[in-house]
């Protein structure tokens, strides 16, 4: 529900934006749910890994909030599973246990972020927010990296030579560098 008085504008979900919740208690899934729904969100429930790997072959989504507790077992393979079918989705893992250890370790084996039970739906929307910029930004960030590398690669020189190609490959080496180099011959 848009108009929730109680979400601020700036966390209600832009049109299409959908989340993944994967918990193994139905009643916290569907808490997620409702909260999330009421903020503007898509949003599919499911019990188990294998599951939200089945769900997740056939639908893309902005985020994945998923249990930890269901990752006990095989936590980097669930993750791996995710990166491979949804690559830009953010996962934030949720947990009851709240240790830096248990945090640390998460963010280590690829969690994007991780909030420890019971948290307030806000904790939740704003770090579904955050993520969302983070994703922004990446993206914008390969943009441009694609933009000079294109604006500034040897492709529009013609040069067949052995020794053009010579040079090019010295200022491909050198060009990471922050130095003035010279090249004469």
């Amino acid at each position: 529900m848009r108009n929730n008085p109680d979400i601020h504008a700036d966390l209600v979900a832009a049109e299409g934006e959908s989340i993944l919740v994967v918990n193994e208690i139905e009643d916290d899934a569907n808490t997620l749910r409702q909260a999330l729904h009421d903020a503007g969100y898509a949003v599919d429930t499911c019990t188990t890994c294998s599951e939200g790997n089945e769900i997740l072959q056939n639908k893309n989504f902005d985020a994945i909030v998923c249990d930890q507790t269901l990752l006990l077992s095989d936590t980097t393979s669930f993750f791996e599973d995710i990166r491979r079918h949804s690559p830009s989705s953010s996962i934030i893992l949720t947990s009851r246990s709240g240790s830096a250890s248990d945090e640390v370790s998460a963010i280590r084996d690829g969690a994007d972020d991780y909030l420890t039970i019971p948290f307030e739906t806000i904790q939740l929307l704003v770090t579904l927010r955050k993520a969302k910029e983070r994703n922004r930004l990446r993206n914008e960030n390969e943009r441009l990296r694609s933009q000079v590398a294109k604006r500034y690669s040897f492709g529009s020189i013609v040069a067949k030579s052995p020794t053009m190609m010579e040079i090019f490959e010295t200022i491909k080496k050198v060009a990471e560098y922050r130095t003035t180099v010279m090249l004469y011959g």
